[in-house]
């Protein structure tokens, strides 16, 4: 019994011992750096691949300091999000801003004096950013910035390149539109150099039905960041563009990735580049790709779109063209825009209404039974054979000449 007894002793003082020794020892605590977030507002669509940013910092400074995240929120216009960074640059804790919002990146990039390092990755214009060679890299102190946008009248005249055009409309949010107003005297500038008539389409957040405030006499349309579109809402807009009545080709340099692969499906015709990159990466941010699954579906089939939507798996232009994403694989830039010259020629040898018309009854051939369908086709058949292009139409075939809308 004592021998046990006096076991027990040890080992209690030994772990007693231990114990103190332990709490005697000196801790080195990690350094706190706080960060502070600033987003345009609740319901950002974005929100996600913002959080991206977030991500790669902690990344890149957990293990050296304790990293506390601070989110601070505008409420979608230049005032809410003015006041937002006015606080976070005047509170004593903050040791670095980060702007992950779309239009806070352009409110803060007009900002002359920043108090506090600050990192703005979705610049718009860099012209908005009043630089100084002198105070470093990015010609601002404490700043640094990072932009992938090209300047809006060189996309006015990629455009032009194709097709002759005159009524523009833009989608933009609305607090995007009246956030920074030098962004939209450039657009509107850039567009009256080139003889384009400009027209602005904002988003306000509640009414989703954007297509239906487009003109009738519209030539085209620039879809920009939608933030606060939901996704059912900018499902929609993706079915509305479907729709549209003109023919819709698609050319692909770069990258198309995420929705950017999902609009791609939209197109009647999809011109890429052999080196393009694809990739449908929405499960890599732990995000479903909702709303354009069923377009992907419906471009290459079920078996092929479940491995690449479960998997993000990333593709080339090649193989983009064997999954049936793309209808033509051209060498480069050059030959891409040769090969949409070409189609946008055959497709004008067609007459617009006739155009219209077919594109109605191939939509709807993915919600009308056989029986609807057959319907359907012969009614718009019927109306056109009673149309002036019709009329015209056969007229030219019987005088062996082109008809007016080929001319």
């Amino acid at each position: 019994m004592s021998l046990s007894a006096g076991m027990r002793c040890r080992w209690n003082t030994g772990f007693l011992l231990c114990v103190v020794m332990l709490f005697a020892t000196p801790v080195v605590a990690q350094q706190q750096f706080v960060v502070a977030v600033v987003t345009d507002g609740p319901s950002d669509r974005f929100e996600n691949e913002h959080q991206k940013y977030i991500d790669e910092l902690m990344a890149l400074t957990s293990s050296e300091f304790d990293v506390q995240i601070r989110r601070r929120s505008g409420d979608w216009n230049r005032d809410s999000i003015t006041l937002v960074l006015d606080q976070t640059y005047a509170d004593p804790d903050v040791d670095l801003v980060l702007v992950t919002g779309f239009i806070s990146n352009q409110i803060a990039a007009i900002r002359k004096i920043y108090s506090k390092p600050t990192f703005l990755p979705q610049i718009i214009d860099t012209a908005l950013i009043e630089r100084d060679e002198a105070a470093g890299r990015s010609g601002v102190r404490n700043l640094n910035y990072l932009t992938a946008y090209a300047d809006f009248g060189e996309d006015l005249d990629t455009l032009s390149r194709f097709i002759a055009y005159r009524d523009l409309v833009l989608f933009v949010d609305a607090g995007l539109a009246s956030a920074v107003q030098a962004l939209q005297d450039r657009a509107y500038a850039a567009s009256a150099e080139r003889g384009i008539n400009l027209i602005l389409v904002t988003h306000d957040g509640i009414d989703h039905n954007l297509m239906n405030q487009v003109p009738a006499e519209t030539d085209a349309v620039f879809v920009a960041g939608l933030p606060r579109m939901p996704e059912a809402d900018f499902g929609r807009l993706m079915r509305g563009i479907r729709a549209l009545p003109q023919l819709l080709v698609v050319l692909i340099e770069g990258a198309a990735m995420a929705g950017g692969l999902g609009l791609a499906c939209l197109a009647d015709v999809t011109i890429t580049t052999g080196d393009a990159k694809f990739a449908l990466t929405e499960v890599t941010l732990g995000i479903p790709p909702a709303q354009i699954t069923p377009v992907v579906i419906k471009r290459i089939g079920a078996s092929e779109a479940r491995r690449l939507l479960l998997t993000a798996a990333r593709f080339d232009g090649v193989e983009a063209g064997r999954l049936g994403f793309a209808h033509f694989v051209v060498n480069d830039a050059a030959a891409l825009d040769l090969k949409a010259q070409e189609i946008i020629n055959q497709a004008k040898q067609g007459a617009p209404g006739a155009i219209a018309r077919t594109k109605e009854i191939i939509n709807a051939t993915e919600q009308l039974g056989d029986d609807e369908l057959v319907q359907f086709a012969a009614e718009r058949f019927a109306d056109c054979m009673l149309s002036d292009e019709a009329k015209e139409g056969l007229t030219a075939f019987a005088e062996k000449r082109k008809p007016s809308w080929a001319s």
